[in-house]
């Protein structure tokens, strides 16, 4: 499978009643022939990789932070709301609080009914230590939260949310090395 990056955000069908799928975000670069065909093409405001996307309870997608990947590799402090519906993104400037600039992050729906987005680790630059901050995104009122730190600073970890509203954060990497 052929890795896309940069600037454009590639839909396929997926196989089940929920529509489209994120492939990966990437250049102009075409898929290869045995490859999954896009059935459109989109771009993000601010072009990234290593962001993440979180389908939120209305359907929309929350993309967040990344880094541009270009030769100085800015670390993006942004988020943006891509609407299925009209196939567009719109940037997120929340009424309060800020997003942190963060890539190789986790970003989970938390599962307790409130819409929440819980945003954790992920590196702050290339010869940084992991971010040890969580952050939480209420798209009802378009606020960022800080909440309880990591115990420790983890990026390019594994994160999923639980039924009883917690995200179990295991794995990843501290800067240069494994952490358990």
């Amino acid at each position: 499978m052929k890795i896309f990056r940069r600037s454009l955000v590639f839909l396929v069908p997926v196989a089940s009643t929920v529509g489209f799928g994120f492939v990966g975000c990437g250049s102009s670069e075409e898929p290869a022939r045995n490859e999954s065909v896009a059935t459109s093409s989109l771009r993000l405001a601010f072009p990234s990789e290593l962001h993440t996307a979180t389908k939120l309870e209305n359907g929309k997608v929350l993309v967040v932070g990344g880094k541009s990947g270009s030769a100085d590799s800015t670390v993006l402090g942004s988020a943006e709301i891509f609407d299925p519906a009209t196939e567009t993104f719109t940037l997120v400037v929340p009424a309060s609080g800020s997003l942190l600039p963060r890539f190789a992050h986790s970003a989970n729906l938390l599962r307790d009914g409130t819409g929440r987005v819980v945003v954790a680790g992920g590196f702050q630059g290339a010869s940084m230590p992991a971010h040890t901050s969580v952050q939480l995104y209420d798209p009802t009122s378009n606020t960022w939260t800080d909440t309880v730190d990591l115990s420790e600073g983890r990026g390019a970890h594994g994160a999923v949310a639980l039924p009883n509203g917690w995200v179990m954060v295991a794995g990843g990497m501290r800067g240069n090395d494994a952490s358990s």
